[in-house]
Formats: C-alpha cells, sequence, structure tokens
C-alpha cells in the first residue's frame, strides 16, 4: 500500500529544540512506510517564504520522499501571485497557505482562482472563504480545530476538497460513508511521528479497503499525484 502524507515539514524550528533536519524527517518517512510527503520548509512558513521555497526546492531534489510544496504570503501581493503562477514549473506539487499569513480578502480569493486555472493543489490550515470564488481549485483542508468543523464540512460538499484525518475529527463523529472518500492522511511530522496516526487509522478502518483511500488513494486522486 502506498501511504502519501499531505502534512510535513523540517528544517530549523525556533520555537521548539526538535530534530526536524530534512535527512532526519526523510528517515522517518521510511521506517514508517510512508512513500511521499508533501513538505515544506519552516523557514518558508516562518521568516522568509522566497528564501524557503528555494530551500524546499532543493532539499526535495536531494529526498525523493520529499514532495515539494511552495507557499507564499498572502500580505506580499502582487508578488505572491508572481511565485504561484511559475510554481509548477519550478517543480512543486501545491502551494500551503497558513492561517497566520492572513485568511481573508481578495488576495486569497486571487490566488483560489489561479490555483484552479493551472491546476495547482492547495494545502490550507483554515477553512477558506469561498463566496464568489467560481471555479475551485483542489484543497486539503489540514489541522482544522473542532469549533471549525461545522465550516470545514460544508466546503467538503464541493468534489475537489478533502481533509486530513485527525482527533478531532474523529471526536466529531462524523466520518460517514460519504466522508471516508474525503479523508487524506497526514502525519503533522516533526510535531508527531507517523506510527502516532497511523495506529489509530488502523484501529478504527478495519477494511483494508478504506484504509487505502484514506492512506493514499484520495489524496492521488484530488491531488492528481502519480
Amino acid at each position: 500500500m502506498e501511504i502519501i502524507d499531505v502534512n510535513v515539514q523540517w528544517g530549523f524550528y525556533p520555537h521548539a529544540l526538535i530534530d526536524a533536519s530534512p535527512q532526519r524527517v526523510s528517515s522517518l518517512l521510511e521506517e514508517a512506510g510512508i512513500s511521499k510527503g508533501l513538505a515544506i520548509s519552516f523557514k518558508s512558513s516562518l521568516l522568509s517564504y522566497k528564501e524557503g521555497n528555494v530551500e524546499t526546492l532543493l532539499v526535495s531534489q536531494r529526498n525523493p520522499l520529499l514532495l515539494p510544496v511552495l507557499t507564499v504570503d498572502q500580505r506580499d501581493y502582487p508578488r505572491c501571485v508572481e511565485e504561484i503562477e511559475k510554481a509548477k514549473d519550478r517543480g512543486f506539487v501545491a502551494l500551503r497557505l497558513f492561517r497566520h499569513f492572513g485568511e481573508r480578502g481578495m488576495v486569497l480569493k486571487e490566488i483560489f482562482r489561479l490555483c484552479a486555472n493551472i491546476s495547482l493543489p492547495i494545502l490550507i490550515d483554515f477553512v477558506p472563504p469561498y463566496e464568489g470564488v467560481d471555479k475551485l481549485p483542489s484543497i486539503v483542508l489540514l489541522d482544522i480545530p473542532f469549533e471549525e468543523l461545522g465550516e470545514a464540512f460544508l466546503l467538503l460538499k464541493q468534489d475537489a476538497v478533502c481533509i486530513e484525518f485527525s482527533p478531532f475529527l474523529l471526536a466529531s463523529g462524523k466520518i460517514n460513508e460519504e466522508l471516508r472518500n474525503k479523508l487524506v492522511f497526514g502525519s503533522r511530522l516533526p510535531f508527531l511521528p507517523p506510527p502516532l496516526r497511523l495506529k489509530l487509522i488502523e484501529e478504527i478502518l478495519p477494511s483494508p479497503q478504506e484504509r487505502e483511500l484514506l492512506l493514499g488513494g484520495n489524496a492521488k486522486r484530488i491531488l492528481s499525484l502519480s
């Protein structure tokens, strides 16, 4: 079974002493039997998105388990849009948007329209406003807290939207047959070791077919990964 992890970060993390080197993160993925991790440098999300994107791309070229993910700071408009326009040509497989870069406004809607036009999937850690956006890109909702799940379930009615499996989602009691076609696996490396969620998934989904969808099938379909 091919396992795809949609929630991986690596690099120097200034807020805690953790070993998150790309070599260590790659080793943890491999030890857990994970085939691919959609990954981003902490420099991209915490310091300089432009420098971090370069670092993400270079490291992924040396670590085949790490699929490079772009990020931008929506406040840096219009230069952030120029980064997205070149993303696929540079080799990035998705765009990741973070709550702390701003979750509202016209720039975000323009980014959604652009990503839909160039078929660039978005990984996003908040439920975005999508009213007025005529065409949505493929979207993966990551780390959505319990209090925002109602909004997330509304967005999940869209075909090309899926959500990372999490204890919050499990606690909601709403993992039904329809939602199982929308679940994807994310480990939250380096903050959590992959076996924690892998073991939980094995316990709640006894069917190999359901586990295969969650662990890789849904991500490959929605994110167009080969």
